[in-house]
């Protein structure tokens, strides 16, 4: 129901987010993360990101975000 686009800059740690979205009580989550090797920047990558996403509700996330394990639940509630 959700994927989650993830842009990681070249040498980019994603490890805070991820571990975040494995916490989250909202489970239907796909993530997608791209990788910038190339510098071409965020709005390349959230863009690329985009092409691949296939579920109904996207959300742009950066790398270094802790979300806490209630807030995608929170969003879907508040969106239906």
């Amino acid at each position: 129901m959700i994927d989650v686009v993830i842009p990681v800059r070249a040498g980019g740690d994603y490890t805070i987010t991820m571990r975040s979205l494995e916490r989250q009580f909202f489970r239907d989550i796909n993530v997608i993360v791209v990788h910038d090797h190339a510098g071409q920047g965020a709005c390349w990558a959230r863009n690329e990101g985009m092409k691949m996403a296939t579920a109904p509700l996207i959300l742009f996330s950066d790398d270094d975000v802790d979300w806490k394990p209630s807030a995608l639940e929170n969003m879907v509630r508040a969106l239906e």
